[in-house]
């Protein structure tokens, strides 16, 4: 289900909550090898425990999201330090659909682009994202009609000073006014996102959410 050189991102369950990442190195034996993880919000590598419970989210060679609970049952050696996750029976692996993709309020940078001309480029910020979508803001001048494809050029900063720039080919699925301006809201939904792209928009959102938790934001 998962393949080697897979990226994961790890959630520490019943502890101290942490969102990790890592990869999976080998595997063996109802055993996966995993290089140490590191914390996404302070870029530091973590110890875990024997025993530590974990949820594992990973994307597959088919650009979809899958989800899976395990445990660390020891650390092993060779040229480099790994850690060893018990691996799950095949119907233990859980499939995620776009809509249980952790949505969060935040305003990037977003170019939207047309495909045949219908609209002028034009550049504006988001209102939330997520693995699934984004609505952004656009001006009332600009038509984007329900059905239209767009291509948005999307800018990620990450907590470590890096920054993705992501082309992510989309759909509109609703637009609606926003109250007292001359602005309006319309909501994409991301069409054939490439594993790669996922796993940027999946860690931008697990670190934007760890820092609304730290600033007592609520979603």
């Amino acid at each position: 289900m998962v393949n080697i050189g897979a990226v994961l991102m790890l959630e520490i369950l019943n502890g101290k909550k942490e969102r990790l990442k890592c990869k999976l190195l080998d595997r063996m034996d109802g055993k996966l090898f995993i290089d140490f993880p590191v914390n996404e919000e302070t870029g530091k590598t973590t110890f875990l425990h024997n025993n530590t419970e974990l949820l594992v989210t990973f994307v597959n060679e088919n650009d979809q999201v899958f989800r899976f609970k395990t445990k660390v049952i020891g650390k092993f050696r060779d040229n480099i330090p790994m850690v060893i996750l018990k691996e799950p029976k095949k119907e233990e692996f859980k499939q995620v659909q776009r809509r249980q993709f952790v949505r969060v309020e935040t305003s990037i940078d977003v170019a939207i682009h047309p495909f045949n001309h219908e609209f002028d480029p034009f550049c504006t910020v988001t209102e939330d994202i997520s693995g699934g979508g984004a609505a952004i803001l656009f001006p009332e001048k600009t038509t984007l009609p329900v059905g239209m494809e767009v291509m948005a050029w999307v800018v990620l900063p990450f907590e470590d000073g890096t920054i993705e720039y992501l082309r992510l080919h989309a759909e509109v699925v609703r637009v609606s006014e926003v109250s007292n301006s001359n602005i309006q809201k319309a909501s994409l939904k991301f069409l054939n996102v490439d594993n790669n792209s996922l796993q940027h928009i999946i860690r931008f959102c697990f670190e934007t959410q760890l820092q609304h938790k730290k600033k007592g934001i609520v979603e």
